[in-house]
């Protein structure tokens, strides 16, 4: 999951499109335990209205992508 201060960075760098993209911006979630049911709630546009953006969720391999195809050919070996 990539949050709103993350999503900052990357807009930052001209590549926050990219990675919304190659992920799912979220519009809400729960953390919920077993035993103890809801135990924190986020919503994700008031995130946005707050920070500029909501978390995303996107795969590890999705994001090294992304980042890979931003740098000159030559940088990464």
């Amino acid at each position: 999951m990539m949050p709103p201060n993350a999503m900052q960075v990357f807009a930052r760098l001209g590549l926050a499109d990219r990675v919304k993209a190659a992920g799912l911006a979220v519009n809400r979630m729960e953390l919920r335990s077993v035993s103890s049911g809801v135990l924190q709630r986020m919503d994700g546009q008031s995130l946005e209205r707050r920070y500029g953006h909501r978390p995303v969720f996107l795969r590890r391999s999705a994001l090294h992508e992304v980042l890979s195809e931003a740098l000159p050919k030559e940088t990464l070996h």
